[in-house]
């Protein structure tokens, strides 16, 4: 289907007008907009374009989709750990400046996860990561934006790539619950389908599904 539609859950900010060159990718631009809000920007399976506020991948309010078993049948083949200190921050500072604003506006997001070892303030202290931009022009705008930021980059992180058999149902930010005990997985494992390989035939070979990083904890 042609991709006629943007589906949202009808975001409440606004960003200043904007002037854009010629050259300007559309598409870039438009991502960068909808991070303004705590939002992403994507295209799913049907053609459809679609705003979504950044999901938590450790949020205990995650729906479960998918559940892929170590075991006969369960079209789960293989599983991929991968586990980083890098670019660790617990915390995101936002900044906005711009002419429509009488005066600079500026929002704090942190881990407050009394249980997260990256915790805001504890053993790791305070690690903050800065961003400013032009297109933010109010406290609840910044607010929004430090969060989406937060959900996306705090944290020790982890990145799990799983091969299956194909689904074509899967899409991009579906919950899935992986369980393998030579992973280390139990159940209640539960991963954020960030973006996948599918083969086009039956018999061409395996999907490779690769999850949202997410903090360890």
């Amino acid at each position: 289907t042609n991709p006629t539609y943007v589906l949202h859950d009808t975001p409440v900010y606004m960003v200043p007008d904007q002037v854009y060159d010629a050259g300007t990718d559309p598409w870039e631009t438009a991502r960068e907009l909808a991070e303004l809000m705590g939002y992403e920007l994507w295209f799913d399976r049907d053609g459809n374009c679609r705003l979504t506020q950044v999901m938590d991948p450790n949020s205990p309010n995650l729906q479960q989709h998918w559940t892929y078993a170590e075991g006969p049948g369960s079209g789960l083949l293989r599983i991929i750990r991968e586990q980083s200190n890098a670019e660790a921050y617990n915390g995101q500072i936002v900044y906005g400046e711009n002419s429509s604003n009488s005066s600079p506006v500026r929002d704090i997001a942190t881990d407050d996860d009394i249980n997260s070892p990256t915790r805001w303030g504890g053993s790791y202290g305070k690690v903050p990561e800065f961003w400013q931009s032009d297109k933010i022009r109010t406290v609840q705008q910044a607010h929004a934006a430090a969060v989406g930021r937060l959900n996306q980059r705090k944290g020790l992180t982890e990145v799990v790539t799983f091969a299956c058999v194909p689904n074509p149902a899967m899409e991009p930010g579906d919950v899935v619950e992986l369980i393998r005990s030579k992973s280390k997985l139990n159940a209640g494992s539960y991963f954020v389908a960030d973006r996948y390989q599918i083969p086009l035939g039956a018999a061409d070979g395996e999907m490779v599904v690769t999850c949202r990083q997410r903090r360890l904890v």
